[in-house]
């Protein structure tokens, strides 16, 4: 879907390659993945339990669950785009860092609509498209002008 959105939109392909050579590159990318939010997860989930514990700063809790959740977001539907143009996991995690707001605002859309009945049906395909344009709007240039590491 975002392949052919970005298509779609931008009129340029996205780098030609083969099943299997595409097979394994995702396998491999949904790998680090999973393993950068399961590591990261962990850390976030032991670090808001401990601050529940203090006075005044467990207020903060919440708030601190949510920017993670609005992180984990904005990676998982960038990350389409990102990966059909073969930008690395940790160059395109770099670069959403870069744009710390519009990141956190991409993520938290998508959250916030997650959590809304009959919405959160449909937010998936509405996320895919909307990172999507992240990637061509923000992200995609930058990558194209050599402004990013691989």
């Amino acid at each position: 879907m975002a392949e052919k959105i970005e298509e779609r939109i931008s009129g340029q392909k996205v780098p030609a390659e083969s099943i299997l050579s595409m097979v394994f590159r995702t396998l491999r990318r949904e790998m680090i993945k999973l393993f950068y939010f399961i590591t990261r997860g962990i850390l976030v989930f032991i670090g808001l339990f401990l601050l529940s514990f203090i006075p005044l700063i467990n207020l903060l809790v919440p708030l601190l669950a949510l920017l993670w959740g609005t992180w984990v977001m904005t990676l998982q539907y960038i990350d389409y785009p990102a990966d059909n143009n073969q930008l690395p996991f940790t160059s395109l995690r770099n670069r959403l860092k870069a744009q710390r707001y519009s990141s956190v605002g991409f993520g938290g859309t998508i959250m916030f609509c997650s959590m809304i009945p009959i919405v959160n049906i449909f937010i998936m395909p509405i996320a895919v498209a909307g990172g999507t344009l992240f990637w061509i709007n923000e992200l995609q240039q930058d990558y194209i002008d050599g402004k990013l590491e691989h």
